[in-house]
């Protein structure tokens, strides 16, 4: 910051603020893919990024990763859904995904509901596959089988290549769902009052205001950082295990008196 007795003439108006400051989104996004290739730049597993239809998002995941993208070790897809639906068409969609894939499957309901998870998941990638054959290569693939949270599915794999096998485009395909991010991001927006959406006011002329706003960006990260280490490590009481557990990062839930003593 310029202090204004050292240069008397300063526009006070054009100064950054003294804590936090607005940058342009493509900056925003690709500061974001290059902190990503660095936490991952030490890893051999193959990775997939899945991002929603910002067309910035994509572009910096395939400049950052370039070198990755071109050796198949990352494949990046961006996905795109009706998410304005009302309850009553996203019930009528999914019945009918349902219908069509017992239909493909040549399976009852019953059946279909009693297929164990990984079974499921083969079964969708096979008919995926056939569907697949003669489809343009890098074109937008729009899911067949509606899902209550993703209507209206569309799937575009931006690192689609010859090279790939069909049946890996199916996985990859399958794959491509932002439904654990968006859940992520709803429990956050409702349990965090400083991260919820602001709405407008009739009185506001059609701008928006949150007085739940915080003044300095960095208590925002921090209290978001602390939510993440409680989501992950310590979860909730319904699931037997938290999210870290899922992975192999812990073998148990963690506590508050593991944190605070007795």
């Amino acid at each position: 910051m310029i202090d204004p007795e050292i240069a008397p003439k300063v526009d006070l108006g054009r100064q950054l603020p003294y804590e936090g400051a607005l940058i342009r989104q493509d900056i925003q996004q690709y500061a974001h893919a290059l902190i990503l290739r660095r936490m991952i730049s030490r890893s051999d597993n193959r990775f997939y990024f899945v991002q929603d239809g910002d067309p910035g998002l994509s572009k910096a995941s395939a400049a950052v990763f370039a070198p990755e993208i071109r050796t198949g070790r990352i494949d990046v897809a961006t996905v795109a859904f009706d998410k304005y639906q009302s309850n009553d068409i996203r019930e009528s969609l999914y019945a009918r995904g349902r219908r069509e894939l017992r239909l493909d499957l040549g399976l009852t309901k019953h059946q279909l509901d009693c297929l164990p998870q990984f079974v499921f998941e083969e079964e969708v990638e096979g008919e995926i596959t056939k569907r697949l054959n003669g489809h343009l290569l890098g074109a937008p693939y729009h899911w067949p089988y509606h899902s209550k949270s993703e209507p209206c599915w569309a799937i575009h794999l931006r690192t689609d290549r010859a090279a790939m096998s069909i049946e890996r485009r199916a996985g990859l395909m399958r794959l491509a769902m932002l439904r654990s991010v968006d859940s992520y991001f709803h429990k956050s927006r409702s349990n965090i009052k400083a991260a919820e959406r602001p709405v407008p006011t009739p009185s506001g002329n059609g701008r928006f205001w949150d007085r739940n706003h915080l003044y300095k960006p960095e208590m925002m990260m921090k209290v978001i950082e602390i939510y993440r280490f409680h989501h992950n490590w310590m979860g909730t009481r319904k699931p037997k295990q938290t999210p870290a557990m899922k992975i192999g990062l812990a073998k148990g839930r963690i506590y508050v008196p593991d944190l605070f003593g007795e």
